[in-house]
């Protein structure tokens, strides 16, 4: 378990404080990234990684876990209307329907990353904007890592240049 976010250095990243509503035990963490003015990202949409650990065997309710989730996200997303935003996470069986029916969000990880399941997702703001593959790593796991980028065919994409998200 455990979650990590890691940012290329001439990114401004800043860890965003979410409510206190939440359970200890939920193995969450957000960060917001924006750029100072520089040559690699100047035009760079400002961007939220909300990163998610859910374990096989949670010490919480799930429903719980996705109430906090739905009001996190959506006080977040309010906030900062002018952000892309990403979920990303190894959510091993969490049902994540109420994140594209409830939230908007679209699911850019589509192939297995764990045996024939789905079980590290990337989840984003705003369609077609972002695409994902997924490829097995050197390190000794079973999971595939996932590298979503901006889809070259996107309008937006253009401010995007260079802002690739990774899951291991």
């Amino acid at each position: 378990g455990g979650i990590s976010v890691y940012v290329n250095y001439q990114i401004v990243s800043t860890v965003m404080e979410l409510s206190r509503n939440g359970n200890p035990a939920f193995e969450i963490l957000c960060v917001k990234c924006t750029c100072e003015q520089s040559d690699t990202c100047a035009s760079m949409v400002p961007f939220i990684i909300f990163a998610l650990y859910h374990p096989p065997k949670a010490m919480y309710a799930t429903a719980s876990l996705i109430a906090y989730l739905e009001e996190s996200i959506e006080t977040i997303r309010h906030a900062n209307p002018d952000c892309l935003f990403f979920l990303a996470g190894d959510l091993n069986q969490l049902d994540t329907q109420f994140l594209t029916s409830e939230l908007g969000l679209s699911l850019l990880t589509t192939a297995a990353t764990h045996g024939d399941k789905v079980l590290d997702k990337i989840f984003i703001s705003e369609d077609n904007v972002y695409e994902a593959f997924s490829f097995k790593t050197t390190i000794k796991t079973k999971h595939f890592a996932i590298v979503a980028h901006p889809s070259c065919n996107a309008e937006r994409s253009k401010s995007c240049v260079g802002c690739k998200i990774a899951v291991y």
